[in-house]
């Protein structure tokens, strides 16, 4: 999952990338920077947000 698949997934569950910061409780610039470096628990956690998060 790279950074625009992150951002389509935010748009698609109605949540905002700092909102996702929070729910993993990192700055926004510390999660753009994971990310990018493709860093495979965050990603993991980020698919486990996008999993149990009902679209509104």
């Amino acid at each position: 999952m790279d950074l625009k698949q992150v951002k389509i997934e935010c748009l698609n569950h109605n949540i905002t990338m700092s909102e996702l910061a929070k729910k993993l409780n990192i700055s926004r610039v510390w999660l753009y920077n994971r990310i990018q470096k493709k860093d495979s628990k965050t990603i993991k956690k980020i698919q486990d947000i996008f999993n149990s998060v009902v679209a509104k």
